[in-house]
C-alpha cells in the first residue's frame, strides 16, 4: 500500500512539473522581455520628462500679462459730531492693477 501510494505522489508531482512549463516562440518570448524591461521604461520615461522640460523652458520665454480688478461696497454707521445723530454711509470703491 506504502509503494502504491509512493509511486502515485511521484507520478503525480511529475505531472504538475511538466505541466508548469509554456511553450512560447521566438516572437513572443521577446514581446513578453520588452514588456517586463525596467531599463526601457526608464528610458521612456526620461524621454517624457525631457519633453516636459523642454516644453517648460519655451513657455517660460512667453511674456506675461497679469490683470486685476476689485470691486466693493462698504456700508456702515457712525455718530456724526455734530448733530449727534447716527449717520450711515455707503462707499464703493474699485480698482485695477495691470503688471507684467
Amino acid at each position: 500500500m506504502a509503494r502504491f501510494i509512493l509511486v502515485f505522489f511521484i507520478s503525480f508531482t511529475i505531472q504538475a512539473q511538466s505541466s508548469k512549463y509554456l511553450e512560447l516562440d521566438l516572437e513572443q518570448c521577446l514581446q513578453i522581455a520588452l514588456e517586463n524591461n525596467l531599463q526601457l521604461k526608464r528610458s521612456i520615461i526620461n524621454e517624457q520628462l525631457q519633453k516636459v522640460g523642454y516644453t517648460q523652458s519655451i513657455l517660460q520665454q512667453a511674456p506675461t500679462i497679469n490683470l486685476f480688478s476689485n470691486y466693493g461696497n462698504n456700508y456702515g454707521r457712525s455718530i456724526d459730531p455734530t448733530t449727534n445723530t447716527y449717520r450711515f454711509i455707503i462707499c464703493c470703491f474699485t480698482s485695477m492693477k495691470l503688471k507684467k
